[in-house]
């Protein structure tokens, strides 16, 4: 098992056609955002302009979830209104824009390569799937198999558990938590 603790402020941000982004982790850590030859890839992004067009990907799953705001999204010309910590699922080569803007966190999952499911939770959680994504919401302490961490806003930790042991997480603060399983591991 392997613990990545990511700190947001040291995270480098770059410009996409909406706004500005960050890269929080992208797996393999070889892979390239731009070459698509990734199995997933965790970022969090400014919605800036209105309305924003969401690039295109094929063959990815996107989680996305406003961090400060609600989003107004058009997703294959069908109107979806989400309010703020409210996660939505859709398929990365649908037609997507937003008339929002804000702050989101974005996962993008390979479809056939990846089960994978995320959500909000708090408490003592039980986990044994090969990746575990912590995202905080705000300042959080986290308890991971004993060893605790303080994670502040959109911090990130990667637990990386190709072996799929038991990891028991305890925190009080909501947090985003995202598992995926590798349909095969090297």
């Amino acid at each position: 098992m392997k613990i990545i603790n990511i700190k947001f402020k040291d995270l480098t941000q770059e410009n996409w056609s909406g706004g500005k982004t960050k890269q929080i982790y992208i797996y393999p850590e070889t892979a390239l955002y731009k070459n698509k030859d990734f199995l997933f890839r965790l970022s969090s992004a400014s919605i800036e302009e209105q309305p924003s067009t969401f690039t295109l990907f094929l063959g990815y799953t996107r989680y996305l979830c406003m961090l400060d705001n609600s989003l107004s999204l058009k997703i294959n010309n069908k109107s979806i209104n989400l309010e703020k910590n409210e996660i939505i699922k859709f398929h990365s080569e649908d037609d997507v824009i937003s008339s929002s803007i804000g702050n989101d966190f974005n996962l993008m999952i390979k479809d056939d390569i990846i089960e994978h499911e995320i959500q909000i939770e708090n408490g003592f959680i039980s986990k044994d799937q090969h990746f575990i994504i912590i995202f905080a919401l705000e300042k959080v302490n986290i308890t991971i198999n004993n060893e605790e961490f303080l994670l502040d806003k959109y911090d990130t930790i990667i637990i990386e558990n190709l072996d799929k042991e038991e990891i028991d997480l305890i925190t009080k603060d909501h947090v985003i938590i995202a598992t995926l399983n590798l349909a095969y591991t090297n």
